[in-house]
């Protein structure tokens, strides 16, 4: 349980757990690598609200050339929400009382896909590295249910209410100790 686990151990923050197995393939040819990554989200249901976040699948693919001090490539990630978020009777029966007279039809039933394309650089300074990674979604969407709000039940989740566009990221990284 959750909740005595984190009252035992004095924890904060939500009252489920995720399990999370991963899978990855490399190949290594050259000064080449071709990595492919993928992981599944398990959520438990809230031990406090009864409320479960659905299942999702994350996989990343990455295709890296070294130059000398530079590495770089192209880098994809798609991300999917296998199973819907599902609330317990109880919140259930709360917000439908909260806005009766308005008609809406699941709450928190929606699920979302991604799929973005971009690429990598990375600089190694010698014991430092900088990385920095840029990605574009170009295919977004959100499906099924409805957002939930009085202000915007009317607003079923579609292509049109999701947010895409530009992420960059970047890593510094500096090794503390190596053997």
């Amino acid at each position: 349980n959750p909740r005595s686990f984190g009252r035992r151990y004095n924890l904060t923050g939500a009252d489920y757990f995720t399990f999370q197995p991963n899978l990855a393939f490399t190949y290594l040819t050259g000064t080449w690598s071709f990595t492919a990554y993928s992981y599944y989200e398990h959520n438990t249901r809230n031990a406090r609200s009864g409320y479960r976040t659905g299942d999702i699948l994350h996989v990343d693919l990455t295709a890296m050339g070294q130059y000398g001090n530079w590495t770089l490539g192209p880098v994809a990630y798609y991300v999917r929400q296998a199973t819907s978020d599902r609330s317990s009777a109880t919140m259930d029966a709360a917000l439908t009382a909260a806005l009766s007279g308005l008609d809406i039809t699941g709450f928190n039933a929606g699920k979302f896909e991604s799929f973005a394309v971009g690429g990598l650089v990375s600089y190694n300074f010698g014991k430092l590295f900088l990385t920095v990674i840029a990605t574009n979604e170009i295919f977004s969407r959100a499906f099924g249910g409805y957002s939930g709000t009085p202000v915007l039940s009317s607003i079923p989740f579609t292509n049109e209410t999701t947010t895409r566009g530009w992420t960059v990221l970047s890593r510094l990284a500096y090794p503390l100790w190596s053997g």
